[in-house]
């Protein structure tokens, strides 16, 4: 499991009290379901992204990038990407 927010997060879908879990959601669905679009965002743009690091990053082994997302989760517990920001 990666550290940071991801565990904010999960921990706060997780918790006993925490309004979906007491109304009978699937937080554990809903956060797949939240990792999947963020899978999915990374995935459509790794072609540029490659290409872009070949042409500008000299030392790859010293090159990263941190992305932050936002999402939108609908009353139909459905998450939709907003943004990504870097």
């Amino acid at each position: 499991m990666m550290s940071g927010k991801k565990d904010i997060i999960t921990s706060f879908l997780l918790a006993r009290n925490f309004p979906l879990q007491a109304n009978g959601i699937d937080t554990v669905q809903l956060m797949q379901t939240i990792e999947d679009v963020i899978i999915k965002s990374i995935i459509s743009v790794e072609f540029p992204v490659n290409s872009a690091c070949k042409m500008f990053v000299p030392h790859k082994r010293n090159c990263f990038e941190l992305y932050g997302f936002d999402i939108l989760i609908d009353s139909d517990l459905k998450p939709w990407l907003l943004e990504v920001s870097a």
